[in-house]
Parts: C-alpha cells; sequence; structure tokens
C-alpha cells in the first residue's frame, strides 16, 4: 500500500476542469430565479401586456404575441413623447388676426401708472422720525434710520444696488421698525404729484380717479385700474369703470400734468429728474416703464390692440410668449403612457419599485450565495488530499488473509465440540 499526496494546485486544476457545467448550473438557477421574481411582478401589474405576458398559465405563443404587442404599444408611446418634446422645445408661436372691425369701445382703456423716480417726499423726513422713532435720541440711530429711508428713494424691483450702503451697519438696532409703513408715509401723495386730469377733454378731480398701487418702481399712482381698493369702489358706482373711448386723437382719452418738485428730493441723490410711466392691462406689471423728463410734453399714442391666448400658447417658454402664466405648463406624458399601455402613475410606481427595490434585492441575495458557495470552493481546494493506491499485496497482508480463511475453516468445528461438552455434562447432571 502506497502512501501519494497531491498538492492544492493540481486539485485546483482538477477543480477548474469541472467549472463549466458546475457554471451552467448556476447560470440555469440564476436565470430561473429571475423568471421566477418577474412572474410574481407579473400576477400584480396594472401594466395591460404586461400581465398577459408573464403569465404563469401563458404558452409560448400567447408570450410571443404580448410581447410584440407591448413593445409596439411601448415603442409608440415613446415616439409620441418625442414628438410632443419636439414640438415644445421648438416653440412654434403663432399669432392669428381675430377681427380688424372690433369696436373699439369695447375695449377697457389701459392701466397708466405714474411714478415719480425719485420715490419719495424728504420734505417729510422729520415727521416720520417723529411718528417711527419718536423715543429715540441717540444721533447715531437717528443717522441710521435716515440712511435706510434714503436707500429706498431709488429702489426698484429686482434692482436693490442702493442697499449695498448698509451692509455694515448695525440695522438689528431698528429691525422693530417696519420701513414698508416709513416709506408709504413718505411716498408722494396724489396731489403732491397729480394736477390738471381730464378725461375726454372733461376735468376731473385727479385723487378721484387715480389710486396709488405696487408696482415695479415700488408705489406710484394708477389710472383705471381694478386691483386697488379705489379701483373696486370705482367699479361698483360707476358700471362702466374701467372707462373706454371710442375716439382717437389729442384729448381723446388721459390728461395729466405732474408735478416733479425737486426742491422735495433726496439732496443726496444728483440724478436726471423725471417721472416714469407704465402703460398695462389690469394686474400685469410693467417690465420696463417709459422715462419722461421734466419740463416736457409727451404724447404716448395707444393703439388698441388686445390679445388673447388659448391653451396652446402654454407650450411656448415665457422668453418667447413676453409673459408669465400663474400656473405653469405640464407635458400630454401621463395620458400617453394611458393611451398606449393603459398604465397610470400607480404602475410607474410600481415599475419603479420593482425595478429598484425588488430586483437589486434578489441580485444582492443570488451574489451572496454565489460567494458563500465559492468560498467553500477555496475551502475545499486548500485541503490536502490523500490518496490511498494498493500496487501488490504484502507478506503481512497475505498471512493476514490466509489466517481468516482457516479461522472461518475451523469455526462450525469449534462449536460442534462445544454443544458436545454442554450435552455430556447435562446428562451427567441427570443422571445423577
Amino acid at each position: 500500500m502506497t502512501l501519494a499526496y497531491l498538492p492544492p494546485a493540481r486539485s485546483l486544476q482538477v477543480q477548474q476542469r469541472s467549472l463549466p457545467p458546475a457554471r451552467n448550473a448556476v447560470l440555469r438557477q440564476l436565470g430561473q430565479a429571475a423568471w421566477q421574481l418577474a412572474m410574481r411582478f407579473g400576477k400584480r401589474t396594472t401594466i395591460h401586456g404586461l400581465d398577459k405576458l408573464l403569465a404563469a398559465q401563458a404558452s409560448r405563443t400567447e408570450r410571443f404575441v404580448w410581447l410584440c404587442t407591448f413593445i409596439s404599444a411601448f415603442l409608440g408611446a415613446v415616439y409620441v413623447c418625442l414628438i410632443l418634446s419636439q414640438r415644445y422645445n421648438d416653440g412654434n408661436f403663432q399669432t392669428v388676426v381675430d377681427s380688424t372691425r372690433y369696436p373699439v369701445y369695447r375695449i377697457a382703456f389701459p392701466v397708466i401708472t405714474i411714478c415719480n423716480h425719485n420715490r419719495l417726499n424728504w420734505q417729510r423726513l422729520p415727521l416720520a422720525k417723529q411718528r417711527f422713532m419718536a423715543n429715540v435720541s441717540d444721533v447715531a440711530q437717528l443717522k441710521l434710520f435716515e440712511r435706510i429711508v434714503s436707500s429706498f428713494d431709488a429702489m426698484s424691483f429686482g434692482h436693490f444696488e442702493s442697499f449695498e450702503q448698509l451692509r455694515n451697519e448695525p440695522t438689528h438696532q431698528l429691525s422693530h421698525i417696519n420701513f414698508s409703513h416709513v416709506v408709504d408715509f413718505m411716498t408722494w401723495k396724489c396731489d403732491e404729484l397729480l394736477t390738471d386730469c381730464k378725461w375726454r377733454k372733461f376735468p376731473h378731480d385727479c385723487c378721484e380717479i387715480f389710486s396709488k398701487r405696487r408696482s415695479k418702481n415700488g408705489l406710484c399712482w394708477a389710472f383705471n385700474s381694478l386691483e386697488t381698493v379705489e379701483g373696486k369702489r370705482m367699479q361698483l358706482l360707476d358700471p362702466l369703470w374701467p372707462w373706454r373711448t371710442g375716439s382717437a386723437g389729442p384729448m381723446s382719452a388721459l390728461f395729466v400734468r405732474v408735478l416733479i418738485q425737486p426742491d422735495k428730493h433726496w439732496p443726496g441723490r444728483v440724478n436726471e429728474k423725471a417721472i416714469d410711466v407704465m402703460v398695462t392691462e389690469p394686474y400685469v406689471w410693467h417690465k420696463d416703464p417709459f422715462r419722461i423728463p421734466a419740463d416736457t410734453e409727451t404724447t404716448l399714442e395707444i393703439e388698441p390692440t388686445i390679445y388673447f391666448y388659448d391653451n396652446e400658447t402654454r407650450s411656448v417658454s415665457s422668453d418667447q410668449r413676453q409673459c408669465v402664466f400663474d400656473v405653469s405648463f405640464q407635458f400630454s406624458f401621463g395620458g400617453i403612457a394611458g393611451l398606449f399601455l393603459g398604465c397610470s402613475l400607480i404602475s410607474g410606481m410600481e415599475l419603479a419599485y420593482f425595478l429598484c427595490i425588488e430586483v437589486p434585492a434578489f441580485g444582492i441575495r443570488e451574489l451572496r450565495q454565489r460567494l458563500l458557495a465559492k468560498r467553500r470552493m477555496d475551502t475545499a481546494a486548500a485541503t490536502p488530499t490523500i490518496n490511498l493506491r494498493q500496487n501488490m499485496p504484502s507478506q503481512l497482508e497475505q498471512y493476514i488473509m490466509q489466517l481468516k480463511v482457516e479461522q472461518a475453516a475451523q469455526k462450525p468445528t469449534s462449536q460442534f465440540q462445544k454443544w458436545q461438552r454442554q450435552t455430556f455434562a447435562h446428562k451427567h447432571v441427570i443422571s445423577k
């Protein structure tokens, strides 16, 4: 008998030769497990066609038919989505003339908003200090209050550079003051800014037809407005408000004289004295007001053109249409998926849960099992293998085998002799 030791390298080579069948078995098991996972998803999905494709009782022919149907529907949905996306990105904007003979008197006259380019009446600063800082005697805080108020004199929405001077100032000392009320108190009053108002050659009190309105340039005075309290009151008192006009030419609409009063401006601001005029529809803020310098007589011509839009206008970007909707446009995609695949948001959540939760969990579980199996194989490969081989029986082995044969032949004789002795002894006992 010969003891032979086989090194691990050779045993590893032997195992590697037998890997392809094992690998095929693992892949087969992995495929079966994946198919079972897909069938479980097919039983509960609400996507039309996919449940038929993954049904357990379906034959190969049925699966093939439903696979072709599902792929066609999916490709159709993707194609339509791409078409709509291209149209949306192109932003085709078309203007159609609805009528060229529409009566002008049926179109409301636009909202005319007038602002002094210097926003505040600086002559009321002492009164503002008495009203909003009555108990303050600190000179530094009074100066800080004046600097904060002066920052509002040149402020406009989106341009707040005037507040840069307050970056390192202790403005927290005046945090208890509502400066919106301060600005409202110091802004120009109606009789301080407007006079000699006429509508269609008929004189009117400016403070009756103009109302204070928030605008891009702060608090200004607006004519024909509906968004202020005074404008809504005028609509209740006058059924023709907002007013309209059917004529054209000078003095056919609004005439107003604006008082600049440069002696009441903030002394620290050296700028061109002017007014800002905005012509808009109701509930609309003007982007770039008209700048009208002082000591001029200016006529603004307004064309009676009114624009309407349909729902398709929402597909155009705000930069192209030059206006913003209250509700942003949302893409035909959920409806397209429902049309082609019969699925909804819930179906999408089902598919997302299957792809993001169940499939990764299945992959991690299978990977863990394969790592454990590989670890067992590496452990078995590292264990020494002893191979017992017997070439020729030795003399000792032959003697042992011969002795066993002789003992087997003598066993019946010894048993018979034992039986005789026991029987003779039994008889001798009985005779006595």
